[in-house]
């Protein structure tokens, strides 16, 4: 099975070590695409370092491909990776889409590997997720779907994050830590979900952040539960405080 990752980074490198340690061991190449822009249109990238840093001291085979595009869109960034990737690396059999807050286990991968070679029916695989909120243990109570995470090369390009990709199915037992809300600082969460927002590409609204903040972030884990797209409250019904020994050991301690 060949299978080559893609990352697009520019911001939030606090688990990116981690969420690379997790995949290194079972994909044949992994791409970076790195945009000095975020969506934003800010500067500040602080992972291209980072992987940098990590390619000169432990990518030992020699697998970690760095492109550097600055856009302010999330469609073209991964663009430009897909376009790498169909260049150099045609004979994959799958892109991996991974973010740099995402970590997998081996279970994940024994599931995800399983599942691939047990059918050809499909052209983009999702999985489930554990979301991390505020703390390294606090998390969004029940696995939420994940956008896809693998995609047939030539179908790569529908939507973001090829999220139009069709026939999907979601793999049985295949769980992702998702780091999605867990920063060094609360200022930096804040600026990802507004990030976030502008990366979607389509008509998706914030609730008021400054009622999410006390009502949802300031009370965790108790009070209420909702998500801060509008419309997507029904995704978040309740948080819970979780044993440190079920976060993946590379992650505990990061903050």
């Amino acid at each position: 099975m060949r299978i080559v990752a893609l990352y697009k980074i520019w911001r939030g490198n606090e688990f990116l070590i981690p969420s690379i340690h997790s995949i290194y061991n079972h994909v044949q190449k992994i791409v970076f695409v790195s945009s000095d822009l975020s969506w934003l249109g800010e500067q500040g990238n602080n992972t291209l370092e980072t992987v940098k840093k990590w390619k000169q001291d432990s990518d030992r085979m020699d697998k970690i491909d760095i492109l550097h595009y600055n856009t302010m869109s999330q469609h073209d960034q991964y663009q430009c990776g897909f376009d790498h990737i169909n260049k150099n690396y045609s004979d994959c059999d799958w892109i991996q889409l991974i973010d740099s807050d995402e970590v997998w286990t081996e279970a994940a991968w024994f599931h995800s590997i399983k599942f691939m070679e047990s059918t050809n029916k499909f052209n983009a695989l999702h999985c489930v997720m554990v979301s991390y909120i505020k703390k390294i243990n606090y998390t969004i109570e029940g696995n939420e779907v994940q956008p896809v995470v693998f995609v047939k090369p030539a179908k790569c390009n529908i939507g973001v994050r090829s999220c139009s990709v069709e026939p999907y199915a979601v793999i049985p037992d295949a769980v992702v830590h998702h780091f999605a809300l867990v920063r060094k600082t609360p200022e930096e969460v804040f600026h990802k979900i507004k990030t976030n927002v502008a990366g979607e590409e389509v008509n998706t609204k914030l609730v008021n952040l400054d009622v999410w903040k006390k009502e949802v972030w300031d009370e965790l884990p108790k009070g209420k539960c909702y998500h801060y797209f509008k419309g997507c409250d029904s995704t978040w019904l309740r948080f819970k405080e979780v044993a440190i020994e079920s976060v993946p050991y590379t992650c505990r301690g990061i903050i």
